[in-house]
């Protein structure tokens, strides 16, 4: 941060037009893109959590998430849902002893 502060005070004492200052805002921004592409995108703090929790264990129930994550056992349902939708859960056997599958 210390050298693009030396290095912007360096262009900002010489004279430089308005559209190069823009130009060289959007090459600095196309910088930091990808930097987290990939990890956890679109997902919440509580689908990480029961994410995290159901590679632990996968036999974990929707009221011993929402104990672990304090959270309602309504919540961790809608959060199953959300999750099996975007692919990352897959519930595996019976509703009663059925275990969730991590799939990503």
């Amino acid at each position: 941060m210390i050298v693009l502060g030396v290095w912007l005070k360096q262009l900002f004492s010489t004279r430089i037009r308005t559209p190069c200052w823009h130009y060289l805002y959007l090459q600095i921004e196309k910088r930091n893109v990808g930097l987290n592409v990939g990890l956890n995108v679109g997902l919440n703090k509580t689908e990480t959590k029961v994410i995290h929790l159901l590679i632990e264990n996968p036999a974990y129930n929707a009221e011993e998430l929402a104990e672990k994550i304090d959270v309602t056992k309504r919540t961790i349902e809608r959060t199953f849902v959300s999750l099996q939708k975007k692919g990352f859960l897959e519930r595996v056997g019976s509703k009663r002893d059925g275990r969730w599958m991590v799939i990503k």
